[in-house]
């Protein structure tokens, strides 16, 4: 619990129990003193003539007494300790400072053929798509592997994180300042990739930016918008629970309040505006942003304007909405030569034009005229 995690030497009960129990009422140094003692006794009886070897792990959570108890039975024992700690990357300046001349290893994710191996050990009998989407997840990370794939196993939803992960990233987010982590929940509204300036409109500290990429939780990406600053989160995991710390119901408004950000920008591919307004359960004006990613696209990617205006036709009534949807699924089979869905598009036109006016009835009857052209 929180309270004994930050007790002072807590890391080092377990391992050397009841000498650091009898707490002293009086003075303080008592028990850091005590447990000095413990732990070179604990060290030179294991040596039995040789290299005494501790092994720690999870040593982020060394609080500051147990780090100076362990700093000093390196420095006073007089025999060879060898001595092992594993750790976050985030504890790593912490860990360094225990001994002079350490040797820190980073280790990397694991690589695609790795992690495979690793998803089929825990659930053999994952298909070949989900094993591969649990990868794509978890991105090389061991532990995440095995999570990710167990509870794949067990049909769990695409998106959902195990308890075991989001406990290890909630962890690390409370460890930041309350601004830093501010500015990391506003960025997770927008996605695994965000902009300072973003971040900023939901009510961050656009200051918190730097520091949070000197950690390495954020990373700096080439923007593709003019004068803003884009950054991606380092794990996708890291953000998907950074925004589960959002209260449900205020995360339709967030999402609305990063919609009319993108909105402004004339960079931004309408597409992304309309999965914001998606997201904050508002169709209608998905609809119409969905309507225009499908226009922007008819003439050069088909098959993705026929999915943004199928999008569109799925949320909104409004005939307007409708009818620009409906034009650019047209357009789209025009070029992509499939007949029978053209035939689908223009008959749709039709039985909606009259519902507009004149100009919509005489456009469904050009687009009739050149489907049976090119029939």
């Amino acid at each position: 619990d929180a309270a004994r995690r930050d007790a002072p030497l807590a890391a080092l009960e377990d391992l050397l129990g009841r000498a650091l129990r009898e707490r002293s009422p009086g003075d303080p140094q008592v028990p850091i003193d005590r447990a000095r003692a413990a732990l070179s006794a604990a060290l030179r009886s294991r040596a039995a003539g040789g290299v005494a070897t501790l092994v720690l792990d999870d040593a982020q959570w060394l609080d500051a007494a147990s780090r100076e108890v362990l700093r000093q039975v390196i420095d006073d024992v007089d025999h060879p300790v060898a001595l092992w700690l594993f750790a976050t990357p985030d504890a790593r300046g912490a860990v360094e400072g225990l001994c002079a001349g350490a040797t820190v290893r980073e280790l990397g994710p694991l690589a695609a053929g790795e992690s495979l191996r690793v998803v089929r050990a825990v659930a053999p009998s994952l298909p070949d798509d989900d094993a591969r989407a649990v990868c794509e997840r978890a991105e090389g990370h061991p532990l995440f592997l095995e999570e990710l794939a167990r509870l794949r196993a067990e049909g769990a939803a695409d998106d959902e994180v195990p308890a075991t992960i989001e406990a290890a990233y909630q962890a690390l987010l409370h460890r930041l300042d309350p601004e830093a982590r501010e500015f990391v929940r506003c960025a997770a509204v927008y996605g695994r990739r965000a902009w300072v300036e973003a971040a900023a409109a939901l009510g961050a500290d656009a200051d918190r930016y730097a520091g949070l990429r000197r950690a390495g939780h954020l990373v700096a990406r080439a923007t593709r918008l003019a004068g803003a600053t884009e950054f991606a989160f380092r794990s996708a995991l890291m953000q998907e629970v950074a925004l589960g710390l959002w209260p449900d119901d205020a995360r339709a408004g967030l999402h609305a309040g990063a919609a009319r950000w993108l909105a402004e920008r004339p960079d931004v591919g309408p597409e992304e505006v309309a999965r914001q307004w998606d997201l904050a359960l508002d169709p209608e004006r998905a609809a119409g942003w969905y309507a225009r990613a499908a226009e922007s696209s008819a003439r050069v990617a088909g098959p993705i304007a026929f999915e943004h205006a199928e999008r569109a036709l799925a949320r909104s009534r409004d005939p307007r909405v409708r009818w620009r949807a409906l034009l650019a699924q047209d357009t789209a089979t025009q070029i992509d030569g499939d007949r029978a869905r053209h035939a689908a598009c223009v008959a749709a036109l039709e039985a909606l034009a009259p519902d507009l006016g004149v100009e919509e009835m005489a456009e469904a009857a050009w687009r009739r005229c050149y489907l049976a052209r090119v029939t």
